[in-house]
Order: C-alpha cells, then sequence, then structure tokens
C-alpha cells in the first residue's frame, strides 16, 4: 500500500492511498480516503464522483468579492465506489480503471463536513500520477497509413447501373433474412425458455486459443440474449452501463445486478481493451456465466388439471 497524504485539518485527519501506481490498460486500481474525525463532526459525501462515470472534479474557491471554478477531469474511469462509516471514521474506496496508455493523474477531491455549529469546511485531497501502460508488445511499430488509391478507368454508366442491381439485390436478400430470423427467433422464444437456449449455447461454446476475443464476445452475447428474454430488456443493444441502470430500475436483488455488471465489465475489458486473460480467468468467467444462469433461472410453474385430480378421486 502506497501511502500519498496524511493531513491535520482541525478536527478532521485523513489518509490517502492507491494500492499501486503502475497498471496495464484496463487494469483495475483501488484508491482509498481514510478519514478520522471528531464524532460531533459530519462529513458530505454527496458531492463525490459515482459509479460510471470518469472523475471529474469541481473544485471552487469563495472570497468576499468573487467565484472561481476550477474543473479537473481525468481518463480514469469509477467502476466500484464504496462508503463505510462509523461515528469517528470514514472510509471511502473507489475501483478505477483506466483504458487510454500514458501518464494519468487521480485528480484531487473536495470533500466538504459540519462541525456541531453547523459551520462548514471542506479538505482537499492531492493529485495522484499513475502510469498506464500498454497491453501491447514494445516491438510492435506504429501503424504506417494506407497507400492512396490507383486511378483507374470509369464507365458511370455501367457502374450506377451494377451498383443499383447489387442494391436492389441486397435490399432484397436482407429483407428475406430478416423475415426467416425472425420467424426462427419468435419460433424459439414461444417453443423453449430462455435459460434453455442459454445454457445449451454455454455447453456447445468452445474456446480458441488463437482468437479469445471472439470467445467473450459469444460469452457476453449468451448472457446479453438471455437477460433481454427474461427481463425484456434491450441487453444486447446497450452499453454495460446502460444495462446495469436497466437492471437496477426494474429492482432486481442488488447483489445479482452487481454481479451480471462484473462480469460483463470483464468481458468488455477483453472486447475492447485488448487484455488477455489467463486460462484461470477465462474458466472463472465461463463459470460466473453458468452462475448468473442459475441465479436468475425462473421458477418452473406447475399446472394441475381439474379433470386429472378428479379422475385421481374416483
Amino acid at each position: 500500500m502506497i501511502t500519498l497524504l496524511f493531513i491535520l485539518i482541525s478536527s478532521v485527519n485523513f489518509n490517502t492511498t492507491v494500492d499501486k501506481n503502475e497498471i496495464f490498460v484496463g487494469d483495475r486500481i483501488k484508491y482509498q480516503i481514510d478519514i478520522q474525525k471528531a464524532q460531533s463532526i459530519k462529513l458530505d459525501t454527496t458531492g463525490l464522483p459515482k459509479i460510471g462515470y470518469p472523475i471529474k472534479v469541481t473544485i471552487c474557491s469563495v472570497d468576499t468579492d468573487s467565484f472561481s471554478t476550477k474543473i479537473i477531469s481525468s481518463n480514469f474511469e469509477i467502476i466500484d465506489r464504496k462508503i463505510s462509516e462509523d461515528k469517528k471514521s470514514v472510509k471511502i474506496v473507489f475501483t478505477l480503471t483506466n483504458f487510454k496508455a500514458g501518464n494519468d493523474t487521480i485528480p484531487e477531491l473536495t470533500i466538504k463536513y459540519k462541525d456541531n455549529t453547523g459551520k462548514g469546511s471542506e479538505f482537499v485531497t492531492k493529485a495522484i500520477p499513475v502510469n498506464i501502460k500498454s497491453v501491447l508488445p514494445a516491438n510492435i511499430q506504429d501503424i504506417k497509413d494506407i497507400k492512396p488509391p490507383e486511378s483507374i478507368p470509369r464507365n458511370w454508366g455501367m457502374l450506377l447501373l451494377i451498383l443499383l442491381i447489387i442494391a436492389i439485390l441486397g435490399t432484397a436478400g436482407w429483407v428475406l433474412y430478416k423475415k426467416r430470423r425472425r420467424k426462427t427467433e419468435m419460433a424459439e422464444i414461444l417453443v423453449r425458455p430462455p435459460y434453455d437456449v442459454a445454457i445449451e449455447r454455454l455447453n456447445s461454446l468452445k474456446l480458441d486459443k488463437n482468437n479469445i476475443k471472439k470467445y467473450y464476445i459469444e460469452l457476453s452475447d449468451i448472457i446479453r440474449q438471455y437477460i433481454e428474454g427474461i427481463y425484456s430488456i434491450s441487453a444486447p443493444t446497450e452499453t454495460t452501463f446502460e444495462l446495469y441502470r436497466e437492471l437496477r430500475k426494474i429492482k432486481i436483488k442488488y447483489e445479482i445486478s452487481e454481479y451480471i455488471k462484473s462480469f460483463l465489465d470483464n468481458c468488455d475489458m477483453v472486447k475492447f481493451a485488448k487484455y488477455v486473460p489467463s486460462p484461470e480467468m477465462i474458466e472463472k468467467n465461463y463459470l460466473d456465466a453458468k452462475e448468473i444462469l442459475s441465479r436468475t433461472k425462473p421458477e418452473e410453474k406447475i399446472v394441475i388439471s381439474e379433470n386429472a385430480g378428479k379422475s385421481g378421486g374416483q
């Protein structure tokens, strides 16, 4: 644990730490603020950055004649925030990630508080530099620009005719494909429960070690299609954070929505941040997908026919 700041301000003192000052792109970093205070001190944590947003801090300074505002932002995104408090201490823990290589800074945070007389004050943490390392090998050279297009003779009339034919055939083919696919999907929805479809896809999912990204795209899609089927949410087309907000709106259990978000965050790191998971992590994510199905599987309803009951009593 790297201690970065320890300051005594009246009856409030705080200690700011991070668990590492160098990470790879997409890795997570713990940023913790430990606050010791008098029992009469009341902290205001409502202005702290929230989950799913980048750290963007507005620092205000006030004197008798002027009001000035300074905005500091960074590429760090908050993926979790926990606040624990008792009478004399408060612990604030941010879990952050960053998808842009280079030197970045966790900006200073302003935390306000009031004493027992209602007088307000505040303290400001120091900005923390962090080095974000690329996951690409060091010997990979920059991508070179493409060559300019070569000039070729053009017959505009023939070209337009060909494009028109291609457009007509493509449109007709697409409409036909959508109709057939829609019929297939509707038939599957009517005949098979989403859980059965999802578990079958999981059981048939194969890992290609040369294309791990494709594996995670399929793994994520299985869970997103399943969530759409049981909760009527457009999960396949939403971002992980948008889907998380939808899950919170329908008031499913908090631990289940957090479990789903954590699983999809791990998939996104492989899909979009070029993160290469270990074999152990791949196995864990696969088991996480099965755990999500297990925790959210709808209860089967057993319908007993009245006629069957009467015939059994005769």
